[in-house]
């Protein structure tokens, strides 16, 4: 056996490397690229390059194209990204090839960087930085053209139409290996749509007021939710918001919005896409409804002022045109609004 490049605590490429290891043929191709030492060699070197060349530079393109200050697209993202998309399929991760896998790490790997390019349509500039990267990995174009179909699907629309992963193959095989695209899809998709805590946010620039003023929002929510945890089939999202931004609202964009409202506008979107990827998943997602606590804490963010609890759930027949899920929640969820929440909060003192 050779010498590992990974340990147990690295997820999914330890799996990957181990299902590498096994030998066994429907694992991966039986060729390795390029004369290299194995295909777990040619991820980490890819990896490498991408993480020292490409991914810390995203938010810098993505300021130049005038889109102010994103949060976390960096390496760190990418990372978190991994992490969760691990935590998906931690009970059932032997049922994904090695092959699966590895094209499912370099999609997590390819998925944002377009934003180098501005954040506008960033799913579709995929392809330009395969282009300007050149000969620099060891991929054919079947297996480029794979990793871009998977990484476009994140999010966007295709020639209008939203529903992006019907416009990706459910199986394609590449090298003799069937991979099942559409799995992979729906997997880096939630995965990414769960990975926006408080380790994204560039709390260090929030806290130096540095932040421009359209981009706020975005910093916040992320500052707002604890890392997600999955029990059985729950989801768990845990919010802190501070006092002053209860009475307080943040700018997003153009407009402005109290945290409470972007908290809420966020959860029942993350109800979409669970209930949108779990119907390409083939049962790899298995979280069935979220379970939500937003804690609102006094300035000095060490006490609890006032606590909101409730899970939540998709229920409702699915429109005809494509589907118009309705967030169902027990208990009922006591303030809609960030104004509720105020109101609420001052009749409870």
């Amino acid at each position: 056996m050779q010498n590992l490049l990974y340990k147990e605590t690295d997820g999914l490429k330890y799996i990957m490397e181990q299902k590498e290891q096994s030998g066994r043929r429907d694992e991966f191709p039986e060729l390795v690229p390029n004369g290299s030492a194995s295909f777990t060699h040619i991820f980490s070197e890819i990896e490498a390059f991408m993480n020292s060349k490409i991914h810390d530079h995203v938010v810098d393109g993505a300021a130049v194209a005038g889109d102010g200050m994103l949060n976390d697209h960096g390496s760190g993202h990418i990372a978190m990204v991994m992490a969760r998309a691990y935590m998906l399929v931690k009970d059932n991760v032997q049922d994904l090839k090695g092959y699966e896998i590895f094209f499912l790490l370099l999609s997590i790997h390819f998925h944002d960087v377009g934003n180098i390019y501005g954040r506008d349509a960033h799913e579709e500039k995929i392809c330009s930085v395969f282009e300007a990267l050149g000969d620099k990995f060891p991929l054919d174009s079947t297996a480029r053209r794979l990793i871009t179909n998977i990484a476009m699907s994140h999010g966007g629309n295709h020639d209008g139409d939203k529903d992006t992963l019907a416009y990706v193959q459910e199986k394609e095989y590449v090298d003799g290996i069937a991979i099942r695209a559409s799995v992979l899809a729906a997997l880096l998709r939630f995965a990414d749509e769960i990975a926006d805590d408080k380790n994204r946010a560039s709390s260090v620039l929030v806290a130096l007021k540095v932040i421009p003023k359209e981009n706020k929002a975005f910093h916040e929510y992320s500052r707002s939710l604890e890392p997600p945890v999955i029990e059985a089939d729950t989801l768990l999202l845990h919010y802190n918001i501070r006092n002053d931004l209860l009475f307080n609202r943040v700018s997003k964009l153009d407009s402005e919005v109290f945290l409470y409202d972007e908290i809420l506008n966020r959860i029942q979107k993350c109800l979409c896409e669970l209930d949108y990827c779990k119907r390409y998943s083939q049962g790899f997602i298995h979280v069935s409804c979220l379970s939500v606590r937003i804690n609102i804490l006094d300035s000095s963010e060490l006490k609890e002022i006032f606590q909101i609890c409730f899970k939540a759930k998709i229920t409702g027949y699915p429109d005809k045109s494509m589907y118009n899920p309705v967030c169902c929640s027990d208990p009922k969820v006591p303030a809609k609004t960030g104004e509720e929440l105020i109101t609420l909060i001052n009749k409870g003192n």
